[in-house]
């Protein structure tokens, strides 16, 4: 008898322990899955204790990212531009991504902050840094490092599997894109970030590719000079056949009655300049798929039309 109750005990003993491993080893993994050292686009470390739950974004872009990771309710804080998603309206602003607010940033206690070094003030991370807030600075500058910054994002947020899948996804629609234009004629291309000054995106940057990427050959692709500004006298030099404008105040409209005073140019009298939603080709996001897409269509018309036919879609 005192044997069986003996072996009742043990049994329920190790059923409860059992039982209260199932439960806590979650919350043990959950809680140092990400924790670790992490190296950044500036080859700085940073220290990532355990999983954030209150980070900052400090670009549009990083915004977008986190979103996409399902990390909205961690968000505690955006820049001024952060308008995608639509959620992002209620979230605390701590100025712009040129022109950060330290103090709030401060009040929010966040225990992680996402920076990006084509933008943010080096003066203002480090002095994030020397208060003890972890900062993790990324750097896009080509369409591979928009990946990376992905997979990089989901490692210290403990949503590795989901950055994964969402990178993969990104290139792939990418590639698909890329392809479909690879063997078309490249007509040369002049992407309008500024109109005083005439600035642009030059060799180097994410944007260029975009344009390499859509079928077309940035007339600027040559520059040394990342976003350079660029004289009137040199876009008519170098006669673009399209031109795609980025302009956030602008429409359609008003970049056409812009360009039309220089009725030289090829894509002034093929009609073809087009105005082209900034946040699709400014922001290294998930987003930039659409942005690559749009410019695509815009420079090889009769390749999607046809794909767009076949599938039953309808056309303007």
């Amino acid at each position: 008898m005192e044997t069986c109750c003996f072996l009742a005990a043990s049994f329920i003993r190790r059923f409860f322990i059992s039982c209260l491993l199932f439960f806590i080893t979650p919350l043990i993994l959950t809680s140092s899955v990400n924790a670790g050292i992490f190296s950044d686009d500036l080859k700085r470390t940073v220290e990532i204790k355990q999983t954030p739950s209150r980070i900052v974004s400090l670009a549009p872009s990083i915004t977008e990212i986190l979103f996409a990771l399902d990390l909205n309710k961690e968000v505690v804080g955006v820049t001024q531009f952060s308008n995608y998603p639509p959620a992002t309206k209620g979230i605390k602003k701590v100025g712009s991504y040129i022109k950060l607010n330290i103090e709030v940033i401060v009040g929010l206690s966040p225990d992680l902050i996402i920076a990006t070094a084509d933008g943010n003030p080096r003066e203002s991370v480090e002095k994030l840094e020397e208060l003890g807030i972890p900062v993790f600075v990324i750097y896009p500058k080509k369409m591979v490092d928009i990946y990376r910054n992905l997979r990089a994002i989901g490692a210290i947020t403990g949503k590795i599997v989901e950055a994964e899948r969402l990178a993969s996804s990104l290139e792939g629609r990418i590639n698909a894109i890329a392809n479909k234009v690879r063997n078309s004629p490249r007509p040369k291309v002049f992407l309008q970030l500024g109109t005083n000054p005439l600035y642009t995106a030059g060799k180097g940057t994410f944007m260029d590719q975009l344009i390499e990427l859509a079928g077309g050959v940035n007339i600027v692709g040559g520059s040394l000079v990342r976003y350079p500004a660029y004289s009137m006298e040199e876009v008519l030099s170098r006669n673009p056949d399209f031109i795609f404008s980025t302009l956030m105040d602008g429409n359609n409209a008003d970049i056409k009655v812009f360009w039309k005073k220089w009725d030289t140019l090829s894509a002034v009298k093929s009609g073809r300049i087009f105005s082209i939603n900034p946040d699709l080709v400014n922001r290294p996001s998930p987003r930039i798929a659409d942005g690559l897409e749009a410019i695509a269509k815009k420079i090889h018309p009769e390749i999607f039309l046809k794909e767009d036919l076949a599938q039953g879609e309808e056309t303007l």
